[in-house]
């Protein structure tokens, strides 16, 4: 019979500190405590984020969760957009504020991620300038008039 690690490999390779270098940055649901910040199931229960660990991974470079606002947390819960880490991935290019939220990273009307930006609060620039925009194209029925 062999022996079974009791944690993945992935957190053997965990630092004992954040390295935000390398992508390990405190985690900011719980504050780098690793405690459940809201002690719904007990005092002492472990952050769903880190596992406990008090820190995340999250590829570099990083930018902080327009979201929310670099807490982690959406009322209690994880924040959607980062999922508790309060950073997330700086897209690649040059970066703009997001036209439709203007870098807050949530839709004004209903309070939900931006969907141009996807709650980050910026956007890549395009090869001519203007911001690269995704559009959802809906198949024609037949049934419009040209």
């Amino acid at each position: 019979m062999s022996h079974v690690p009791a944690e993945p490999i992935l957190t053997s390779r965990r630092p004992a500190t954040p390295d935000p270098e390398r992508g390990w940055v405190t985690c900011a649901f719980c504050g780098g405590t690793g405690i459940d910040p809201f002690g719904i199931m007990s005092e002492l229960s472990t952050c769903s984020r880190c596992m406990g660990h008090g820190i995340v991974y999250v590829r570099p470079p990083h930018l902080r969760c327009a979201y929310c606002r670099g807490t982690g947390r959406h009322k209690t819960y994880a924040c959607p957009v980062c999922k508790g880490a309060g950073v997330v991935t700086r897209p690649p290019g040059t970066l703009l504020t997001c036209p439709d939220c203007r870098g807050r990273g949530y839709e004004a009307e209903s309070g939900m991620p931006c969907r141009t930006c996807k709650g980050i609060g910026v956007v890549t620039s395009g090869r001519n300038g203007r911001f690269r925009k995704a559009v959802h194209l809906v198949p024609a029925t037949g049934s419009e008039t040209r």
